[in-house]
């Protein structure tokens, strides 16, 4: 029996906190995971107790290096369960019940596996889309922890925090020129973005809410067709400069058939679909089959 699973896209980065010792700005590629998951091995105890009574923790992994262009390829997976929840067992066949055998700290083991691919100039992250498993927000939070403990081992200040950047699917800009013509344009950006150089507004907005829409309309039977692309261009570039100022950009127009319809980053997220096989007595995807997928997804990269 095979299972759908999908495989979402990013990079791991390192968001430089301001006037920090080393003097660097913006986001930078997070190089330094490859020590941190080599600490982590090292650890007995290697678990993170997540919000909503939830834990997980990094169960395995494997770190390879390319003779051809020396990146560096790492394969593993996170294990994850929530626990303190323990209703008693229901028998479908029989309908009788019976109390849960299971411990307050216990949960059903659940496998998210990875892929991280270590370039000169990006740190790639492939993450298998699992709704039970763990997210790529709490994959964030166990490397935010585990790179502080790093770091105080190694008597070194932390001066960024872990964060991740999507990597949109190829497809968005010729969705867009498939549009006959783009009507507006919704630009979502934080709220800092107001009091800068570029637009000088008043620097008192502690009433606004952190996301700011701008919205631009074409003329009169004009199209904003190449704006969009400018834009979106741009919200490219913040991978390499500051991702804190274009978070999304949503373009509304008509279609071929001259229907209303939209575009929007958000949703332009790149994901695969794949099928994997399960075992049968786990309902668990099979490891080694998903590491092939994931291998397949990130070496081109």
């Amino acid at each position: 029996m095979d299972k759908e699973r999908k495989i979402a896209f990013y990079t791991l980065v390192k968001d430089m906190w301001a006037n920090n010792a080393d003097g660097l700005e913006g986001l930078i590629p997070f190089y330094e995971i490859k020590e941190v998951f080599n600490y982590i091995d090292g650890r007995k105890r290697r678990s993170l107790k997540l919000k909503s009574n939830k834990a997980c923790s990094l169960e395995s992994f494997s770190m390879k290096q390319d003779s051809k262009d020396s990146s560096i390829l790492i394969t593993g997976l996170f294990k994850s369960a929530a626990y303190k929840y323990r209703p008693p067992y229901w028998d479908t066949e029989t309908d009788e019940e019976r109390e849960s055998p299971k411990k307050q700290t216990e949960g059903e083991k659940e496998k998210t596996h990875f892929a991280i691919k270590i370039t000169n100039d990006e740190v790639f992250l492939l993450v298998e889309v699992n709704g039970n498993g763990v997210s790529v927000n709490n994959i964030i939070s166990y490397l935010n922890q585990f790179t502080r403990e790093y770091l105080k081992k190694k008597k070194k200040t932390k001066n960024f925090t872990v964060e991740y950047t999507k990597i949109a699917r190829d497809n968005f800009i010729s969705e867009l020129e498939k549009l006959k013509r783009a009507t507006s344009i919704d630009v979502f950006f934080n709220k800092s973005l107001l009091g800068s150089r570029a637009l000088q507004f008043s620097e008192r907005t502690s009433a606004i809410q952190d996301q700011v829409k701008l919205t631009l309309k074409a003329e009169r039977n004009k199209s904003a067709k190449e704006v969009g692309i400018d834009i979106f261009n741009r919200l490219n570039r913040q991978k390499k400069n500051n991702a804190q100022e274009v978070s999304k950009i949503r373009i509304y127009g008509k279609n071929e058939n001259d229907k209303d319809t939209f575009i929007d980053t958000t949703f332009m997220e790149k994901i695969e679909p794949i099928k994997v096989s399960i075992n049968e007595s786990t309902g668990q995807v099979q490891t080694m089959e998903i590491y092939r997928f994931l291998k397949s997804l990130i070496l081109p990269l």
